[in-house]
Protein backbone atom coordinates (compact mmCIF):
# COMPACT_ATOMS: atom_id res chain seq x y z
CA UNK A 1 0.00 0.00 0.00
CA UNK A 2 1.22 3.49 -0.43
CA UNK A 3 1.81 6.05 1.87
CA UNK A 4 -1.04 8.59 0.28
CA UNK A 5 -3.38 5.24 0.74
CA UNK A 6 -2.40 4.56 4.20
CA UNK A 7 -2.70 8.54 5.52
CA UNK A 8 -6.02 8.88 3.47
CA UNK A 9 -7.87 5.39 4.44
CA UNK A 10 -11.22 5.20 3.72
CA UNK A 11 -13.18 7.83 3.63
CA UNK A 12 -16.57 6.69 1.89
CA UNK A 13 -18.72 4.06 2.14
CA UNK A 14 -18.69 1.05 -0.13
CA UNK A 15 -16.20 -1.12 -1.32
CA UNK A 16 -12.67 -0.75 -0.20
CA UNK A 17 -10.22 1.06 -2.09
CA UNK A 18 -7.58 -1.21 -3.90
CA UNK A 19 -4.24 0.56 -3.47
CA UNK A 20 -1.94 0.47 -7.25
CA UNK A 21 1.45 -0.09 -5.16
CA UNK A 22 2.92 -2.89 -3.41
CA UNK A 23 4.77 -2.55 0.25
CA UNK A 24 8.02 -1.67 -1.74
CA UNK A 25 6.36 0.93 -3.63
CA UNK A 26 6.17 -0.49 -6.99
CA UNK A 27 3.48 -0.78 -9.47
CA UNK A 28 1.43 -4.12 -9.03
CA UNK A 29 -0.90 -6.01 -11.70
CA UNK A 30 -3.87 -6.64 -9.30
CA UNK A 31 -5.61 -3.64 -10.77
CA UNK A 32 -6.45 -0.62 -8.48
CA UNK A 33 -9.52 1.15 -7.50
CA UNK A 34 -9.07 4.54 -5.90
CA UNK A 35 -5.61 4.77 -5.17
CA UNK A 36 -5.09 8.04 -3.05
CA UNK A 37 -1.74 7.91 -4.97
CA UNK A 38 -2.82 7.49 -9.00
CA UNK A 39 -5.69 10.04 -7.63
CA UNK A 40 -3.81 12.85 -7.49
CA UNK A 41 -1.62 12.01 -10.48
CA UNK A 42 -4.91 12.23 -12.29
CA UNK A 43 -5.97 15.33 -11.35
CA UNK A 44 -2.55 17.12 -11.49
CA UNK A 45 -2.98 15.88 -15.30
CA UNK A 46 -6.01 17.67 -15.60
CA UNK A 47 -5.08 20.85 -13.48
CA UNK A 48 -1.85 21.46 -15.70
CA UNK A 49 -4.25 20.70 -19.04
CA UNK A 50 -6.95 22.99 -17.33
CA UNK A 51 -5.80 25.81 -19.21
CA UNK A 52 -6.27 24.58 -22.71
CA UNK A 53 -9.71 24.20 -24.18
CA UNK A 54 -9.22 21.55 -26.53
CA UNK A 55 -9.00 17.88 -25.97
CA UNK A 56 -5.09 17.40 -27.00
CA UNK A 57 -2.32 18.78 -24.61
CA UNK A 58 1.23 18.59 -25.42
CA UNK A 59 3.32 20.61 -24.18
CA UNK A 60 7.20 21.02 -22.90
CA UNK A 61 8.13 22.25 -19.27
CA UNK A 62 11.85 22.41 -19.65
CA UNK A 63 12.01 24.26 -16.12
CA UNK A 64 10.47 20.93 -14.53
CA UNK A 65 12.25 18.97 -16.94
CA UNK A 66 8.35 17.32 -17.91
CA UNK A 67 6.80 16.75 -20.97
CA UNK A 68 3.37 15.96 -21.08
CA UNK A 69 1.11 14.51 -24.11
CA UNK A 70 -2.78 14.36 -22.81
CA UNK A 71 -5.96 13.54 -24.99
CA UNK A 72 -9.74 13.34 -23.97
CA UNK A 73 -12.24 11.61 -26.46
CA UNK A 74 -15.25 11.80 -24.32
CA UNK A 75 -14.73 10.73 -21.31
CA UNK A 76 -11.87 8.40 -22.12
CA UNK A 77 -8.33 9.79 -20.91
CA UNK A 78 -4.71 9.33 -22.22
CA UNK A 79 -1.39 10.74 -21.33
CA UNK A 80 2.38 10.54 -21.98
CA UNK A 81 4.52 11.82 -19.73
CA UNK A 82 8.40 11.94 -19.63
CA UNK A 83 10.22 13.22 -16.55
CA UNK A 84 13.80 12.89 -16.40
CA UNK A 85 14.09 10.98 -19.76
CA UNK A 86 11.44 8.24 -18.18
CA UNK A 87 8.18 8.02 -19.82
CA UNK A 88 4.89 6.88 -17.78
CA UNK A 89 1.97 5.63 -20.17
CA UNK A 90 -1.48 6.10 -18.71
CA UNK A 91 -5.57 5.86 -19.48
CA UNK A 92 -8.42 6.27 -17.56
CA UNK A 93 -12.10 6.51 -17.75
CA UNK A 94 -13.97 9.46 -16.49
CA UNK A 95 -12.75 10.15 -12.84
CA UNK A 96 -14.41 6.86 -10.84
CA UNK A 97 -11.47 6.28 -9.61
CA UNK A 98 -9.72 3.17 -11.77
CA UNK A 99 -7.00 4.07 -13.82
CA UNK A 100 -7.33 1.59 -16.63
CA UNK A 101 -3.30 1.16 -17.14
CA UNK A 102 -0.87 2.52 -16.02
CA UNK A 103 3.10 1.73 -17.29
CA UNK A 104 6.18 2.57 -16.39
CA UNK A 105 9.42 2.25 -18.68
CA UNK A 106 11.66 1.81 -15.69
CA UNK A 107 15.35 3.13 -16.23
CA UNK A 108 15.46 5.31 -13.04
CA UNK A 109 16.62 4.37 -9.55
CA UNK A 110 13.22 5.41 -7.18
CA UNK A 111 10.12 3.73 -6.65
CA UNK A 112 7.52 3.60 -8.91
CA UNK A 113 5.47 5.42 -6.19
CA UNK A 114 8.22 7.84 -5.03
CA UNK A 115 8.98 8.51 -9.56
CA UNK A 116 5.04 9.14 -9.20
CA UNK A 117 4.74 11.26 -6.19
CA UNK A 118 7.72 13.54 -7.92
CA UNK A 119 5.78 13.93 -10.78
CA UNK A 120 3.09 14.91 -9.15
CA UNK A 121 4.60 17.50 -7.19
CA UNK A 122 6.34 18.83 -10.08
CA UNK A 123 2.85 19.08 -11.93
CA UNK A 124 1.39 20.97 -9.26
CA UNK A 125 4.06 23.48 -9.02
CA UNK A 126 3.57 24.67 -12.56
CA UNK A 127 0.10 24.87 -12.32
CA UNK A 128 0.68 26.70 -8.87
CA UNK A 129 2.92 29.04 -11.64
CA UNK A 130 0.38 29.35 -14.08
CA UNK A 131 -2.44 30.59 -11.98
CA UNK A 132 0.21 33.05 -10.31
CA UNK A 133 1.18 34.41 -13.72
CA UNK A 134 -2.33 34.55 -14.46
CA UNK A 135 -3.58 36.36 -11.57
CA UNK A 136 -0.68 38.89 -12.14
CA UNK A 137 -1.78 39.18 -15.78
CA UNK A 138 -5.45 40.69 -14.84
CA UNK A 139 -3.99 42.84 -12.72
Amino acid sequence: MCKECFVRGKTWKGDDPICAFDEKGKLTDKGNWNCATLNDLREAILDVSDDFPYFVFDENFNDFNITITYKRYEDSHRAMIIFDGTPLYMAWYKSRGSTEYIYIHENYETSDEGFIISIIDNLNKITSERKERNKNERY
